[in-house]
């Protein structure tokens, strides 16, 4: 029997991750309105701007997510850096979708999420992870950049990270 007290922390640790699934993790995202869905049952009521990343695998399942940051009524600053320091440290991680929301209720995107938007993206080329989407929410709207066309093709985009191994997003 092993007792030293950093085998019981890691035996808790392991313990409280398997009992504390954070909800949507394996969830199977098709389109970008379930991307919608889940942003606005996360961030809709929020009061001030909070940005996530969701990481996920070849077959499109969420790894993971985590907020990047957390800002202002009107503002949150993002760095790619810790977007894709995240993605990098998941086990798994091919691709990931981005959100934030807007609490002033316009899902509108301002000039500096379309410059985010596009930023992460180019880095995302480098580094082999695609950036699928990048979804702003209110209580009761939503706007993808994928949808509007902002993003190119999302079947190009997998289709050049992954090789072909995984399925694209749904319009």
């Amino acid at each position: 029997m092993v007792t030293s007290p950093s085998f019981y922390r890691l035996v808790v640790k392991r313990e409280c991750v398997r009992e504390n699934v954070p909800q949507y993790v394996g969830d199977t995202i098709r389109t970008p309105s379930v991307v919608a869905e889940i942003g606005q049952r996360l961030l809709g009521d929020e009061d001030q701007e909070c940005f996530l990343a969701f990481f996920l695998n070849v077959k499109n399942r969420i790894v993971a997510y985590s907020e990047i940051g957390r800002g202002s009524i009107e503002q949150c600053p993002i760095y790619a850096r810790d977007v894709f320091r995240a993605a990098l440290l998941t086990a798994g991680c091919v691709a990931i979708i981005v959100m934030h929301n807007h609490p002033s209720g316009d899902p509108a995107p301002s000039t500096d999420d379309m410059r985010l938007t596009r930023h992460l993206a180019d880095i995302g080329k480098v580094l082999g992870l695609s950036i699928l989407d990048h979804v702003i929410v209110t209580d009761s709207s939503s706007y993808s950049f994928a949808q509007a066309g902002l993003l190119g093709s999302l079947s190009e985009r997998r289709e050049r990270s992954t090789g072909g191994r995984a399925p694209a997003l749904e319009p």
